[in-house]
């Protein structure tokens, strides 16, 4: 839909209707997706689906307006809440497990060390090669290769049939969670964060999968001198389009040691400090850097003024922008989306504190670039308010319904009474288009008739992310979002919806300071 089509009523026959209705969160991919994606942009920014992938972003020079784009298009807040579990070892399960030589390894290859962001911690020697390979029933796990970082622990997996070609079906539904790193009091330390699957092309066109990259990082415990790998794969999945899966015993454990990559990692101290005028206080406390990542580390609280905003059990919703630029404005690293973010945060010991640690692959800081800066973008925290506008469902035909207000529209087209499986029992569906300033995901809505009957309303459909968000403005009406109140039985003359809770962004920031030029020690 153009900008120019949102005065005009919206074609919604029932067969649009049914379409519609039969929406679902998250349509599977094709199975060589990421492949195709990966082999196009390699040297960009890569961010494969679902498990949170590794963004290589390559120094490239970005425009503001699609840097900005960028960093609020993607926000996706990732909270990480760790439960340690001490388990006791036994002496057996503290020994590696028995290495045979590998002929059908797949290692990592050099253009990948580089575009991996791993080439620095290649050469300062902390890779390890378990070479571990475990067999049952016909398919071989084998752990190649691990980069021994305390910043961001990559993981090379692979998993081969019979003949020893990669098993495919078993490497992508692989859980990152079938491996437990643990300290040498056998607490999980560890958290897996990016799967990534490395793949090759043949003549042919086509992509085989080669191997796993698993990475992990290690959010509440620096790790020690040293951390165990141990696996836990009892069953692989052989055929996924027919469920099909072998069970059997792929367990091992390996012994990992971090006293080089420790020795090698120099953590800086930071004293900057801003608050935005909206009362949003940032206080910076380390910087981390190690072979194969950097860590930052950084508290937020919220002034008594911004308290009052926003309901005390949703002030942990607050999502934070910034991206990372050299001398020459180049963005750096995959912070300037949080798709390619990773990061942590939990409460502190001060009341409405939050302590946050991001990790990146890499900041450079060379005499060519320049120093590196750091760079506020905004935020964006969930405030109560009191926006509403009323829809006349006799009136929908002739011109919609209009919401506007904290620099969002919402135009509704159409009103009906209908009922799906996701949402049974009679409800009010409201077909609308429009753009939205702030964040839609976490807005709350509730809608009254003319006789004053509350209802509770609730939020389906798709809707494109970039620097706004937009919903129902391509041609064919696709991307349309629905408000349903719920259990409206017959339509009323007038349903008055009140927009209670706003995902407010804000952007009226002006802060920005110099990384200091600490690196990890060679």
């Amino acid at each position: 839909m153009k900008p120019s089509d949102y005065g005009k009523p919206l074609n919604t026959t029932e067969d649009n209707w049914n379409a519609a209705l039969q929406f679902s969160g998250e349509q599977p991919l094709p199975d060589d997706f990421t492949a195709r994606v990966m082999e196009q942009v390699r040297g960009a920014e890569i961010l494969p689906a679902h498990r949170i992938q590794v963004p290589w972003l390559r120094h490239k020079q970005i425009s503001q307006s699609a840097r900005r784009a960028w960093t609020w298009g993607m926000a996706v807040t990732l909270g990480t809440v760790i439960a340690a579990s001490a388990i006791l070892y036994s002496p057996s399960l503290l020994s590696p497990a028995n290495t045979t030589p590998s002929p059908g390894s797949r290692v990592i290859l050099p253009k990948e060390w580089t575009d991996l962001h791993l080439m620095k911690a290649k050469e300062l020697g902390i890779i390890q090669q378990p070479d571990i390979q475990v067999y049952d029933q016909g398919y071989t796990l084998s752990l190649q290769e691990v980069v021994a970082d305390p910043n961001r622990m990559v993981i090379n997996l692979r998993i081969t049939d019979r003949s020893g070609q990669p098993a495919n079906n078993a490497m992508s539904m692989f859980s990152s969670s079938w491996l437990k790193l643990r300290n040498e009091a056998g607490q999980i330390i560890g958290k897996g964060t990016m799967t990534v699957p490395m793949e090759s092309r043949s003549e042919n066109g086509t992509f085989k999968q080669e191997y796993l990259l698993m990475s992990y990082i290690f959010p509440n415990e620096e790790p020690g001198e040293t951390v165990v790998i141990e696996a836990e794969v009892n069953e692989l999945t052989v055929d996924s389009k027919r469920g099909k899966v072998v069970t059997g015993d792929w367990g091992f454990s390996y012994k990992v040691d971090m006293t080089k990559a420790n020795a090698l990692t120099q953590t800086t101290k930071l004293d900057n400090t801003y608050t935005t005028p909206e009362g949003l206080s940032l206080e910076m406390e380390n910087i981390v850097r190690s072979p194969a990542g950097v860590k930052l580390e950084f508290t937020t609280l919220l002034t008594d003024q911004a308290q009052a905003r926003t309901p005390a059990e949703l002030r942990d919703d607050l999502e934070l922008m910034f991206h990372f630029e050299n001398a020459k404005n180049e963005v750096l690293s995959p912070i300037v989306s949080s798709h390619g973010a990773v990061y942590t945060k939990h409460q502190s010991n001060t009341p409405d504190k939050l302590r946050w640690s991001y990790y990146v692959n890499d900041l450079p800081y060379d005499s060519d670039s320049g120093p590196v800066r750091f760079i506020l973008d905004g935020y964006a925290i969930p405030v109560t308010s009191e926006d509403s506008f009323t829809v006349r469902p006799q009136m929908l035909k002739q011109q919609p319904a209009i919401f506007n207000a904290q620099g969002d529209l919402l135009k509704v087209h159409d009103i009906k009474i209908t009922e799906t499986a996701d949402e049974p029992g009679p409800s009010a569906w409201m077909a609308i288009s429009g753009q939205y300033f702030n964040r839609l995901a976490g807005d709350q809505w509730i809608a009254r008739d003319e006789l004053g009957q509350k209802y509770e309303v609730v939020r389906r459909g798709s809707y494109s992310i970039g620097e706004d968000v937009t919903f129902g403005q391509t041609d064919d009406h696709t991307n349309l979002i629905y408000l349903i109140a719920k259990n409206v039985k017959t339509l009323p003359k007038e349903l008055t919806l009140t927009r209670t809770l706003t995902d407010k962004k804000y952007t009226n920031v002006a802060w920005s300071f110099e990384l200091p030029e600490g690196a990890a020690k060679d």
